[in-house]
């Protein structure tokens, strides 16, 4: 029975916490930062604004276009390739504005290059495309047959460095990506790379104040004569890591299910407890008649307690440990088939043995102890030495 309970918080525990964890990692994937926006196409002096507002500590832009077509060849020969998200950012200011807001990132050494354009740019490919510019013989990771993009009017070569299941700023549902680093184009380049976006890390950065600003860059952009006609640009949005979290375990079943799963580690090892208590109990008046005749030959009070720290230690050790081990490895079972990812905005749920919780079973195991001491205690005192003796001649 104390097996049983403590196994149910164990797993309930590790459960819990990894759907936390993995709506922090769907967070952090969604803003790489504390505040991203996203866009048509800003004026340049945008960052410099951005950064001058208060509370930010770190700024990069963005470029993302998505449904681009890779060439074959500079002259625009299709490739045969689908369409795909294409990101250009500023690898060291990324990083950089990553770290400051305490996500992590990692990212390949070669893409820390600084690259002008003329030469292969090394990008990350998602698994789909990799293997669709590996059939069309294009983005060698030599960089003798590169595929070509059209960003903003200029046609990028590129080479496939490494290929990455996910990468930040990419959606879930999005199969063919390709990020590339900001390349360093001539100032007097026909088409000057502008943004689309902006990743912000600061401390309570005013959403709106960000709103005010990119909504002023975008309008530069668009008085500078590069936009004419069509239809309206949207508006930018300005998204929060914070609130994109809080939307995953708002209100609701997801609201819900990690208060659910701690109230069952909660009650999991309230039940232990009282297991072990029942279990202490059952042995109690044949402990407490060995213990009685060793105290009639001069056992004192604190032998007599150094005794039943050695008679209940192996009895609580094995039982909660039993538990809590048969309790951590149920989720790395069970995970695959209960459709977590679900609750984690569609991140894999990993069943990890974070530090608290095994901080929580060690401290489960003494207090365990400790409360089988007790009870082991105050039923002794509730017999007094002569009944137990009694009861001991009788039996």
């Amino acid at each position: 029975m104390v097996v049983l309970a403590v196994a149910t918080a164990a797993f309930c525990g590790v459960v819990a916490a990894g759907i936390e964890n993995g709506r922090d990692r769907a967070a952090a994937r969604a803003v790489p930062g504390d505040v991203r926006v996203d866009g048509e196409r800003f004026a340049p002096d945008t960052t410099d604004a951005l950064a001058a507002l208060p509370g930010v500590r770190a700024v990069t832009p963005l470029l993302v276009e998505p449904g681009q077509r890779p060439y074959a060849d500079q002259a625009g020969r299709f490739g045969g390739i689908g369409e795909t998200r294409v990101v250009l950012v500023d690898i060291a200011r990324f990083t950089e504005v990553a770290r400051r807001a305490g996500v992590p990132v990692t990212v390949p050494d070669p893409l820390r290059a600084t690259t002008d354009g003329t030469t292969p740019l090394p990008a990350l490919v998602s698994p789909t495309l990799a293997g669709e510019f590996v059939d069309a013989g294009l983005a060698d990771a030599a960089g003798r047959h590169p595929a070509w993009l059209d960003v903003q009017g200029n046609r990028l070569p590129m080479r496939t460095t490494a290929t990455v299941e996910e990468f930040p700023l990419v959606d879930r549902d999005v199969t063919r990506f390709v990020v590339l680093p900001w390349p360093a184009l001539p100032a007097d380049a026909l088409h000057p790379l502008v943004p689309t976006g902006f990743l912000l890390a600061g401390d309570r950065v005013d959403p709106a104040a960000v709103a005010r600003v990119v909504g002023e860059g975008q309008q530069r952009y668009q008085r500078a004569g590069t936009v004419t006609g069509g239809e309206r640009p949207r508006q930018p949005t300005v998204t929060t890591r914070s609130a994109v979290r809080a939307e995953l375990g708002g209100s609701g079943v997801n609201g819900l299910l990690v208060f659910g799963f701690t109230i069952g580690a909660v009650g999991g090892g309230v039940l232990g407890l009282l297991a072990l208590a029942f279990a202490v109990l059952a042995g109690a008046r044949g402990r407490g008649q060995v213990l009685s005749r060793l105290r009639t030959m001069g056992l004192s009070r604190r032998q007599w307690r150094g005794l039943l720290l050695v008679e209940l230690t192996p009895l609580v050790l094995v039982s909660v440990l039993t538990g809590a081990v048969v309790g951590a490895l149920l989720p790395v079972l069970l995970t695959p088939v209960l459709g977590l990812p679900a609750f984690t905005g569609g991140m894999a749920v990993r069943a990890r043995f974070e530090p608290g919780l095994v901080a929580g079973v060690l401290g489960l195991a003494v207090l365990a102890l400790g409360f089988a001491v007790a009870v082991e205690a105050l039923n002794n005192r509730r017999m007094r030495l002569g009944e137990v003796l009694r009861l001991g001649e009788e039996s």
